[in-house]
């Protein structure tokens, strides 16, 4: 499957419901055995905080050790 369409079936309601009732299923399995399942929450990120998207512009990076004296040929 290529990445983009991936992506989009990810973002999706239909990925998202199926995720919901995986877990819903998870969490019954675990009680049905007497195990209470441990919950967190995660905040929302902000976009700040975010690791950059691949279609944003990002600096070029530098090309490291290319003019270095010490490098071994």
């Amino acid at each position: 499957m290529p990445a983009d369409k991936l992506g989009r079936y990810m973002t999706s309601d239909l990925f998202k419901s199926k995720a919901n009732a995986a877990v819903e299923r998870a969490v019954a399995k675990l009680r049905a055995k007497g195990i209470t399942p441990a919950y967190s929450t995660r905040q929302t990120a902000s976009p700040s905080q975010t690791s950059p998207s691949c279609h944003s512009p990002q600096e070029p990076k530098a090309n490291e050790g290319a003019d270095d004296d010490t490098a071994t040929e």
